[in-house]
């Protein structure tokens, strides 16, 4: 019987991306179901039959699913592939063996995924030092994550969920790029109920351009160390809620939100930010002027930890509230050699505890914002401390009264005076210090940093 061979004339747009394609390619149709004529019946049957009569076709080569196929697919080695469901449709591809991947992409280039559903195996989608554009894919009850890329993939995606995992629904290393660009109302990531962390990234750059929803994980909303994560929508709320616990960023790591986000109801705390990595909130103007903000609320314990020399800049509007459970948490706790900056119009409100806690020779630089209506002081500064209060600052309303500090740590402002718990107010422009207050650190330029993002996808380019 004579296979469905074809050479045909073909156009393909990739979400916001353009395939560029000429106009003739090779074609093969699987129908795992057996039901049509002259159609494989194994998507690797026909990677095989490709193989041996064009293979890395420069005008690439297409297989189209229809049905569930019940195998595990490797690919090694290729270039313009594309693996797709017909238009509007899916296909499930389910793995027979719980510890291999369902669909996996080694050394391969130029990968198009269209309408997937990866269900059973080790991995969902797995990827090594290769180049993959996915759109409206699915990993659903894999052993461990929905997506697991390695050793400098690049992957786009514009529509993926990745849910119900035994482990996390997408996990990086090894300097790989994941970039989320949403196509349509149906487009960018969704991310839920994954038996560990929602996102697991670690030595990569993760950026999603709008539309990112992480809720009910069995373990952090996302754990990431040594990376550079980048989540923006100037449109709509990007949302992180009811997880287990919150955001973790450590190891020299970097997380920025831009724009609106939601971090709602998340366990013990929203962002825990620790050794030595940095937090960013930025504010854009929305589509009728005003400007976005991230929210912060609902936590048992603190919204914003920053510790172990972490570094946090707050620069908008946004909003940190209604946090924690007794008056040894807080809004936003700074300890242990950590900086805290917030300006722009901040609110901290409604917390069960202080405002902001400084403690253990941490510094804080605090100007145009409100802290109102907290169970504890509005500011608290201790051991060895400094806080910086600059003008335009808020702070009627809090059971604890507007600042709060301990006889070694230091305040500068010209808006409080001595009082009997601080006894070390010093005006701005001060000369002297009191003996038992650290010299104030410097918190350094807040800058996303670019040229980590673009060495990290040079690297997933080069192959």
């Amino acid at each position: 019987m004579k296979r469905n061979m074809l050479v045909f004339w073909i156009t393909v747009i990739v979400g916001p991306f353009f395939v560029s394609l000429p106009a003739r390619a090779s074609y093969a149709l699987v129908d795992c179901a057996g039901i049509t004529q002259g159609a494989f019946t194994s998507i690797n049957e026909a990677l095989t039959y490709l193989d041996s009569t064009s293979p890395d076709d420069p005008n690439w080569n297409w297989i189209e699913v229809k049905g569930t196929c019940s195998e595990n697919v490797r690919v090694y080695d290729h270039y313009k592939l594309g693996i797709v469901a017909t238009l509007g449709e899916t296909v499930t591809i389910v793995s027979p063996t719980p510890s291999a991947p369902a669909l996996g992409f080694y050394n391969s280039r130029n990968i198009y995924l269209y309408g997937l559903v990866l269900t059973g195996g080790s991995n969902g989608l797995e990827a090594s030092n290769s180049q993959i554009t996915a759109e409206k894919l699915t990993a659903d009850h894999n052993f461990s994550s929905g997506i697991s890329v390695s050793d400098q993939t690049l992957l786009r995606l514009t529509s993926a969920e990745l849910r119900n995992n035994n482990w996390t629904g997408l996990s990086t290393n090894s300097l790989s790029v994941v970039e989320v660009f949403p196509s349509g109302p149906e487009g960018g990531l969704r991310v839920t109920n994954n038996a560990g962390p929602g996102l697991w990234i670690y030595d990569s750059w993760f950026g999603a351009n709008g539309s990112i929803t992480i809720e009910n994980n069995g373990g952090p909303a996302a754990d990431t160390a040594g990376s550079l994560i980048t989540i923006g929508s100037g449109t709509g709320p990007n949302v992180v809620r009811d997880n287990k616990a919150g955001i973790l960023v450590q190891g020299i790591g970097n997380f920025t939100f831009w724009g609106q986000a939601v971090v709602q109801n998340n366990g013990p705390f929203g962002f825990r930010v620790f050794n030595g990595a940095r937090l960013h909130f930025i504010s854009i103007p929305s589509a009728d002027g005003s400007l976005t903000s991230v929210t912060v609320e609902g936590h048992t314990d603190v919204g914003i930890e920053v510790s172990d020399r972490g570094q946090a800049y707050l620069g908008g509007v946004h909003i940190i509230r209604n946090n924690g459970s007794g008056n040894s948490t807080a809004g936003i706790h700074v300890i242990g050699t950590s900086q805290l900056t917030m300006e722009q119009g901040n609110q901290i409100t409604g917390n069960l505890g202080a405002g902001v806690f400084a403690d253990v020779n941490s510094s804080i630089d605090l100007s145009d914002i409100t802290i109102s209506g907290n169970a504890g002081p509005g500011v608290l500064v201790l051991h060895q401390s400094v806080a910086e209060l600059g003008s335009g600052m808020h702070t009627g309303g809090n059971v604890g009264g507007g600042l709060a500090c301990d006889f070694r740590s230091l305040v500068i402002s010209d808006l409080f005076r001595p009082s009997r718990g601080c006894q070390s107010i010093e005006t701005p422009g001060w000369r002297g210090r009191t003996h038992d207050a650290p010299k104030l650190p410097t918190m350094p330029a807040q800058t996303v940093p670019n040229d980590l993002y673009q060495q990290l996808r040079k690297r997933a380019m080069q192959r």
